[in-house]
């Protein structure tokens, strides 16, 4: 099932959930009931991002919120 689900980066909205709507019936699509791990995303990139930090690549943005998460999981 997860290769019915790649999809290109540029896909429109339309063609997106009409691929959904085609994935057969007895499979399981389970949606997140809940925003609240992209809200802590989001505020996680509020907390990196500055007016002094404004100009950081995506990829520096993208390595600070793996450590903090994997940070905030770690064990010690």
């Amino acid at each position: 099932m997860q290769k019915d689900l790649d999809f290109e980066p540029n896909v429109t909205v339309e063609d997106f959930w009409a691929k959904i709507n085609k994935i057969k019936r007895g499979d399981l699509l389970a949606l997140p009931h809940t925003s609240a791990a992209v809200e802590r995303v989001i505020s996680a990139c509020k907390l990196i991002l500055s007016d002094r930090r404004n100009k950081l690549s995506t990829k520096s943005i993208s390595g600070l919120l793996h450590a903090i998460y994997h940070e905030a999981q770690s064990p010690f």
